[in-house]
């Protein structure tokens, strides 16, 4: 829908920047990379944003400004700066998934950014969010008294999205609240037609794609399409199931069995699936393991492939490729890298959340115990790893004046680089009270960590531009 709308505004000549947030891609979600998008495409966006803008990044050090000094210096300023024969009609920024930027991560920042410093921009500047509503987003806006845009169809989405931005006269600031109000939710219906007549599409293709019999093929779809209430996640989740999960000729009876969408539908059929993989890893006698492997797939802070979880974990690879084999059905991997996330953020919910997953199950992830295990390992692989001059630079070289300190870095094992990287993020979500065996486990390998490797850890942070970690 946000890149529709985004699209829609490009048209129009009145689409400022655009950003999609990822729930799996720390980068992305920084408060930073944020700004550095939104300047990129205002400068694409008016050549007097970037002349100016170009001005402001003559200055010495910008880039390491804090995300509000940055907010202010290269899109607040830039566009206050304009002229008003420059502005012809209003510009949105439109903002997908804001819900997916983690809260451990720099979700925070992000909602500093438009809570508290949006109104600062000239008037003519608008905001489109798409969200789930969470507590901290509400908390975050609740002074902007926010447009919500409640639609039966997509077309009267477009319809009041367009009304938001079509504005008579851009220089009067109260044409933005009374007319934009800063920011606009959309909550689409799950039974509108179009919806609706795609999910039959998928499951009718999905049906005659696969082992399913004549009868599932020709009653099916529609089957599928009522007990998934709507819900696209539902439907694929589903057909996924059955054709993974289900030994044999699949018949419509197995396809009428299955619980119906909404969240406790969903809950259901997540349970099913787990349990089906969990049953296939149990036979190799290594369930806690498999664990230790989807705990860090649904817990990490960046995607990481077969070969990263194994060496950070410690373990065989080919285990780990086997796991990852059997849960396929909730995973999907990168083909340009290999690398793994969940296919969709309500499986991590889910599987986090011990309202919803059973907490004695096997696949439960233990969040707190998950983020102590992974803060074991990354000191254990740091304490291993890490050593003097870890570019091999020549003496009295500095890295900056080397000719191949990209190639050097390449050089420098992916794993290596997470856990030096985040090992203290998960520290912090660790929960160690009245836990004294692992807060004296833990204090034991920091200690060994701090006396032999604190300036090597430095150094590689330096090396890979992440030295703000120790802030």
């Amino acid at each position: 829908m946000a890149a529709i709308i985004a699209r829609e505004l490009d048209i129009r000549d009145q689409l400022g920047a655009y950003y999609f947030a990822k729930h799996d891609d720390d980068k992305r979600n920084s408060g930073q990379s944020l700004i550095f998008t939104m300047a990129f495409m205002l400068a694409q966006w008016k050549r007097e944003f970037a002349d100016i803008l170009f001005t402001v990044l003559e200055e010495s050090g910008i880039l390491e400004n804090p995300v509000d000094s940055l907010f202010t210096k290269l899109i607040q300023i830039p566009l206050e700066s304009l002229t008003q024969d420059q502005i012809h009609k209003p510009i949105a920024i439109v903002i997908d998934a804001l819900d997916e930027c983690e809260k451990q991560n720099h979700r925070n920042d992000i909602l500093d950014i438009f809570a508290e410093h949006f109104l600062n921009l000239p008037s003519f500047v608008k905001l489109i969010i798409t969200s789930r509503p969470d507590d901290d987003i509400i908390k975050a806006f609740k002074n902007h008294t926010p447009t919500i845009i409640k639609s039966k169809s997509f077309d009267d989405i477009m319809k009041a999205s367009k009304d938001q931005t079509q504005m008579n006269n851009v220089s009067k600031p109260d044409d933005r609240v009374n007319s934009f109000e800063d920011h606009s939710s959309t909550n689409l219906e799950p039974n509108d037609e179009k919806n609706l007549r795609d999910l039959h599409i998928y499951a009718e293709h999905f049906l005659r794609s696969h082992r399913f019999t004549q009868e599932c093929i020709e009653y099916g779809p529609e089957v599928l399409v009522q007990k998934s209430e709507g819900l696209f996640i539902w439907l694929i989740l589903a057909c996924t199931y059955l054709y993974q999960h289900i030994q044999g000729q699949i018949t419509l009876q197995q396809i009428y069995d299955l619980p119906s969408g909404g969240i406790g539908g969903m809950d259901k059929l997540y349970q099913s699936t787990f349990q089906c993989i969990f049953s296939k890893i149990e036979a190799e006698g290594k369930i806690s393991v498999a664990n230790e492997v989807l705990a860090l797939i649904v817990i990490s802070h960046q995607r990481l492939s077969s070969v990263d979880i194994s060496n950070l974990l410690q373990l065989n690879i080919g285990d780990v490729e086997l796991y990852i084999r059997l849960m396929l059905s909730v995973l999907k991997v990168d083909v340009h890298d290999n690398c793994i996330q969940v296919f969709h953020k309500s499986v991590s919910d889910y599987l986090t959340d011990p309202k919803r997953c059973d907490l004695n199950s096997p696949f439960f992830v233990n969040t707190a115990k998950s983020n102590l295990m992974i803060v074991t390992k990354s000191l254990a692989c740091l304490n291993k790893d890490l050593h003097l001059e870890i570019c091999k630079l020549e003496p009295g070289i500095l890295f900056k004046d080397a000719l191949d300190f990209e190639h050097r870095i390449s050089k420098i094992s992916t794993h290596l680089l997470y856990a030096a990287k985040f090992w203290v993020s998960h520290v912090v979500q660790c929960k160690f009270e009245g836990d004294l065996s692992n807060s004296i486990l833990v204090g034991e390998i920091l200690d060994k960590f701090t006396t032999n490797h604190l300036l090597h850890w430095v150094e590689l942070l330096s090396i890979c531009g992440s030295l703000s970690i120790i802030q």
